[in-house]
This record gives C-alpha cells, sequence and structure tokens, in this order.
C-alpha cells in the first residue's frame, strides 16, 4: 500500500521541479539599494573550451537589456565600464556551467528534464569607487523547454534567458520592482 502512494507521490515531485523552470542559490546578505549606476563588466569563462565565445560576448548586453525592459529606472544609468564614481555598482560574472542542450531530447521529454540547457554563474557586486567586494551571488538555472518551443530553441534564446535570469539577480539585490512587459517575470 505505501509503495503504491510513493510512486504517485514521487512523480508529481519530479514534475514539479521540472516545470518550475530554475533555480538559484541567492546571498540575502548582498544590498545594492545605495547605488544609481550599475557597470556591468564583461563576464569571465570559468570552464573553459565548453563555452562558446557568443555567450561570454552577449551576455553583458542581455543582461543590460532585460533591466532596461523590465526593470525601468531601476539605476539612473547603466554601462560597460565605470568612472570608479562613489555611486557606482561593479557586476562582475564569472561563468561557471553551461550546457546548450539538446533540441531533440527537448521536444521528445521536456517534462522529465531532457535535452535541458543549464547555466551558472557567480555574480560579484563591489562597490565601483573603492573595489571593496559586497558580497557574491551563485546563480544556477535550469530551462526547460518541451513539444515545438523546445525544437527550435536556439543560442540566442538560452544567452537572452541567462542575461534576464542575472539581471533579475541584480534588481532584486537592488530592491526594484518589475514592469509587467512581455519577457519579464513576475
Amino acid at each position: 500500500m505505501k509503495c503504491a502512494l510513493m510512486f504517485p507521490l514521487c512523480l508529481c515531485v519530479i514534475a514539479a521541479v521540472a516545470i518550475g523552470g530554475c533555480a538559484s542559490l541567492r546571498d540575502p546578505r548582498i544590498s545594492a539599494r545605495q547605488y544609481r549606476t550599475l557597470v556591468v563588466a564583461d563576464f569571465e569563462n570559468a570552464i573553459g573550451k565548453a563555452l562558446p565565445a557568443r555567450v561570454q560576448q552577449e551576455l553583458p548586453g542581455a543582461v543590460i537589456a532585460h533591466l532596461h525592459r523590465c526593470y525601468p529606472g531601476a539605476f539612473d544609468q547603466t554601462l560597460r565600464a565605470g568612472g570608479g564614481n562613489a555611486d557606482e555598482l561593479l557586476i562582475r560574472g564569472s561563468i561557471t556551467d553551461f550546457q546548450a542542450g539538446n533540441r531533440n531530447l527537448q521536444y521528445a521529454g521536456s517534462i522529465f528534464g531532457l535535452g535541458s540547457a543549464k547555466f551558472s554563474v557567480d555574480v560579484s557586486f563591489s562597490d565601483g569607487q573603492s573595489g571593496q567586494p559586497l558580497g557574491l551571488a551563485k546563480g544556477e538555472w535550469e530551462y526547460r523547454y518541451g513539444g515545438v518551443k523546445g525544437s527550435v530553441w536556439g543560442m540566442d534564446d538560452l544567452v537572452r534567458s541567462a542575461g534576464a535570469s542575472v539581471a533579475d539577480l541584480i534588481a532584486e539585490k537592488r530592491g526594484a520592482t518589475g514592469q509587467e512587459a512581455p519577457g519579464c517575470a513576475k
């Protein structure tokens, strides 16, 4: 009898995790509320040749684009290079895991996480003037798109999704509230 009840329960838990789509570990002690300018530096490649060069090159732009679209006004300015001013929050990232996923498996078995794309990054928050570290947040995201969407999902979508995840993490530390717009999580 217990086995008969445990199997459906386990299946429900697996399905709930698969549908959830992402998980991240966040440091609650980091606060970016006092900074008016955000500086998004280049992201470091900590995994070597497994990371396509374009992911590293395009990720900072994807972070900034998502912040502007979903959190307008969160920062007075968003820059790629800072001037060392007191009101600057410097964001650096180190990409620690990247798996592009498998389109065929995404189409066939997305409910079980087959073919999922994975992205992990350590995001460091520092004072732009002093360089003093404010904290480190580790993000781990898994993107699951099933059916037809999963079979046509490409590298641009992964970079955009990863950039949005990092931007959401930054906005959370800023205490910014997002707006309801296409592509903005609520």
